[in-house]
């Protein structure tokens, strides 16, 4: 969840210092586009990308890219740490 916090404050902070970074945004207020960044953030971590909202800029480009390999290596964390847990030597 945390990871998800803060890919959605990199995203409005990169549609804030650079405006028209994602397409498909309604609103422009902080609340509307937190909900929607929140989602994309969501889509974007979990990889599955339906492409309602776009990162057109080439900075948000590489923000989303950069969020979807640090998922990737976070989930690959994850699972490495359950299955050190549940697998014993003490059998």
């Amino acid at each position: 969840m945390l990871l998800i916090v803060v890919a959605t404050f990199s995203f409005l902070l990169l549609d804030f210092s650079i405006p028209g970074s994602f397409q498909s945004l309604v609103g422009d207020s902080i609340p509307q586009k937190y909900q929607q960044l929140s989602y994309f953030s969501i889509v974007t971590i979990t990889t599955i990308g339906y492409g309602d909202i776009v990162p057109v800029s080439q900075q948000a480009r590489l923000l989303a890219g950069f969020w979807g390999v640090i998922s990737q290596f976070y989930m690959v964390a994850i699972v490495g740490i359950i299955i050190s847990k549940y697998s014993s030597k003490n059998n």
